[in-house]
């Protein structure tokens, strides 16, 4: 059993947790911090506690204990500070560009690659071979960079370093 579900998060005076019951096995939770709002749908047999700026999170159910309870850090987090990471091109001739909510990559292939960017994710670029990508959903933001990821992993050229990487910053 893993003890991560024991553990207790900090809540920022400023965040605001509303429960809403929508079905006989689930209830959503809403946090809303001064950056937004995110939901997250969890079992009935999940229990939040609050104790003075701090939130146990209380179960039976031992087999989802700790990830619900990451997925409920992820959400404090998101709302608060945001999430962030770093998208770098490694290689001669590498270079992206972003306009009109789409990237443009240029990675060793005969063509461009364009990617349409969700609204959920604000792009910044650095130069033209990183950006930074900011979002308050993480699990949105990590799917996203590692899809874009795939096109030219640079895993697979490990002994030269060319490719596409993606770090959390």
């Amino acid at each position: 059993m893993s003890n991560i579900g024991k553990l207790k998060l900090h809540m920022p005076s400023f965040l605001k947790i509303v429960k809403k019951d929508f079905d006989l096995n689930f209830y959503t939770l809403c946090f809303i911090g001064k950056l937004g709002k995110i939901s997250i749908n969890l079992p009935i047999d999940f229990r939040l506690i609050v104790d003075n700026n701090s939130l146990v999170l209380d179960s039976d159910n031992l087999v989802m204990w700790g990830t619900t309870r990451n997925l409920i850090h992820q959400a404090i987090i998101g709302v608060t500070t945001g999430h962030s990471n770093k998208l770098e091109l490694v290689g001669i001739g590498y270079k992206l560009s972003f306009n009109n909510n789409k990237i443009s990559l240029y990675v060793g292939q005969s063509h461009e690659i364009n990617i349409e960017v969700p609204k959920q994710i604000q792009i910044n670029v650095l130069n033209a071979t990183t950006l930074t990508a900011t979002s308050l959903s993480y699990p949105l933001l990590t799917n996203f960079l590692h899809s874009i990821r795939l096109i030219k992993p640079a895993s697979l050229d490990h002994y030269k370093g060319k490719g596409i990487l993606v770090k959390k910053v």
